[in-house]
């Protein structure tokens, strides 16, 4: 909401040592349908990451900040040829369902999204309504082409005991690509980078949280997909 409170969690990101940001305001994508208020909103936020990206430079030179959006997609088929649009100019779009639930024919969006040229990443699937425990559409969607970003705060409990089960239950799969933070800033924080570290220290997967937070997200701002991401164990007893 201001600049004071994005400096601010960029400093939080620092702390909890990130070095690499895209910042990602949300966008609907039927707001897309009325270009002229489109545009007007993009140049909107261009000034204010502008600025953003000003004060940072000066302040924490160490950091890789650029700029995206996280998209609901209340429409399946937007425009996103605009790299505007996209994760720091990448081909790679940050996508999420319309108000936490998956529309029928979810495979095929991801599908036509990957003829158009461009690659979804499905932003917090753990935290999706209308998921099978069997977490079948997560896998079916990776299969068409999308990949699938988990949140922190999911392995730490912040979004419940459901999210918390499928986050871990997609990493023993193999089924997870990156894992980052869904940060807002404010009083109370959702970053959470620490705490789900221990969760993967505690389960001895380090490499695997490495993959996740380092390698994989460096890789897609260099416009790479993903590497594979070792699998976790897990015990039949989620631990706490």
């Amino acid at each position: 909401q201001s600049l004071g409170e994005g400096l601010q969690a960029v400093r939080e990101m620092v702390h909890a040592g990130v070095r690499h940001i895209i910042t990602t305001p949300h966008l609907a994508a039927s707001d897309l349908l009325d270009w002229r208020a489109a545009e007007d909103y993009l140049g909107e936020v261009q000034a204010a990451f502008a600025e953003l990206a000003g004060r940072v430079a000066g302040e924490l030179p160490e950091v890789n900040l650029r700029q995206g959006f996280e998209i609901m997609l209340d429409l399946p088929d937007p425009d996103l040829s605009d790299a505007r649009l996209r994760l720091g100019g990448t081909r790679f779009a940050l996508v999420e369902w319309p108000w936490f639930g998956v529309p029928p024919d979810s495979e095929a969006v991801v599908r036509r999204s990957r003829d158009g040229g461009w690659i979804p990443v499905v932003a917090h699937p753990e935290r999706s309504r209308g998921m099978d425990d069997a977490l079948e559409l997560p896998r079916r969607w990776r299969a068409a082409g999308a990949y699938l970003q988990l949140n922190h705060g999911s392995f730490t409990g912040r979004y419940g005991d459901r999210a918390r089960e499928r986050a871990l239950r997609l990493v023993q799969a193999g089924e997870a690509d990156y894992l980052s933070s869904d940060h807002h800033p404010g009083p109370r924080s959702t970053l959470f980078v620490d705490a789900s570290r221990r969760v993967f220290q505690a389960l001895g997967a380090e490499d695997a949280f490495q993959t996740l937070v380092g390698e994989n997200p460096r890789r897609l701002m260099g416009d790479l997909e993903p590497g594979p991401v070792p699998r976790v164990r897990i015990s039949p007893e989620i631990p706490e």
